[in-house]
């Protein structure tokens, strides 16, 4: 027992001294409030932020998890049979914590991956080397290489990010806008302001991945599930002069009512409600996002020069049924139309 004690000392200290080394620097506390923040917010974070959702057997990224996650149960079980005292339990606490939570935030999983393939190939160690376990892991290798050769389309090989999921060319846009853009009061989508304020050094991004804009999450989560009067009152409240959207598929009913007062439903898409033309002009758009504007943000004649009124996206029924009955007139189609290509 006093050899144990004398054992776990140096340990202690390092502890100590490690907790209280963060003191020391100019953030004094933040960094233990920001983790108790984290840890608060988490249930929030896995409801909007992909990367904390739980793991799933359906993304094949996550496969590799579940590899390493069968091969550590069995080790730690083997390591708690047979070597009690000289197994490396520091590791397989770590791992155990690790791996439970990896479960409910996948974005733990490469911390997990990094304590526990140690602690297999440390438990394992005394398994003899026999024929049948070479043959076991040249298959292994096989299905590791054949599984990595067949995510490589999946990957993205372009830089930094992958052009898949940010708004490049909406980005050009804004580029080109600068003048009549900067210094608003701008909204973007949460996953969008790492790769915004990596483009632009003036751009002010409304929110990115940094822990500082969790709380936001919830409320405009909160406002867009509680319907289009929710929203609206959410970006009056933030004073927003601009919003960078995603283009998403979602369509509201709507009713046509003729001359001869018949009706007629129609499907229209969800930025109609949301993004009142009334309040907001639709000044970009392509098939991943759009950009509005206040009319009471940007000046009249560029806004006039760079609306859609008529070429709307996902707005296809209506339009047909518009151009049927004349309701759109064909100088300002073509010329929606030709600024679009």
């Amino acid at each position: 027992a006093a050899a144990a004690r004398t054992a776990w000392r140096p340990l202690l200290l390092c502890a100590a001294a490690a907790a209280s080394g963060a003191l020391c620097t100019p953030y004094r506390l933040g960094p233990y409030l920001v983790s108790f923040q984290h840890w608060q917010s988490r249930s929030d974070m896995a409801a909007h932020i992909q990367e904390w959702h739980p793991m799933a057997f359906g993304n094949f990224f996550h496969w590799p998890f579940w590899l390493i996650l069968a091969l550590f149960v069995p080790a730690l079980a083997r390591g708690w049979g047979r070597a009690r005292r000289s197994a490396p339990w520091g590791l397989a606490l770590a791992g155990l914590i690790l791996g439970f939570n990896s479960l409910l935030h996948a974005r733990l999983a490469a911390y997990f991956a990094t304590v526990a393939l140690p602690l297999v190939f440390s438990l394992t160690g005394e398994v003899p080397v026999t024929r049948a376990l070479k043959r076991a892991a040249a298959v292994a290798a096989v299905i590791v290489t054949a599984f990595f050769v067949w995510t490589l389309p999946a990957r993205s090989w372009g830089g930094f990010f992958d052009s898949r999921y940010i708004p490049q060319r909406a980005a050009a846009f804004l580029e080109a806008s600068r003048p009549q853009v900067e210094g608003l009061r701008l909204y973007n989508e949460w996953e969008w302001g790492g790769y915004l304020a990596w483009r632009f050094s003036w751009y002010k991004v409304f929110w990115d991945g940094r822990y500082l804009f969790h709380d936001r999450l919830a409320q405009a989560g909160a406002a867009s599930r509680e319907g289009a009067s929710a929203w609206q009152k959410w970006m009056e409240k933030q004073e927003l002069q601009g919003a960078l959207m995603h283009n998403r598929a979602e369509l509201f009913p709507t009713t046509k009512l003729y001359k001869d007062k018949t009706t007629k439903g129609f499907l229209r898409p969800w930025y109609l409600q949301y993004m009142p033309r009334q309040l907001w002009a639709l000044v970009y758009w392509d098939e991943k996002t759009l950009f509005f504007m206040r009319r009471d943000a940007a000046p009249a004649d560029w806004l006039a020069a760079h609306e859609y009124r008529y070429f709307l996206p996902r707005d296809e029924a209506a339009f047909a049924e518009a151009l049927r009955l004349g309701e759109i007139p064909a100088a300002a189609l073509a010329a929606e139309k030709l600024r679009h290509q």
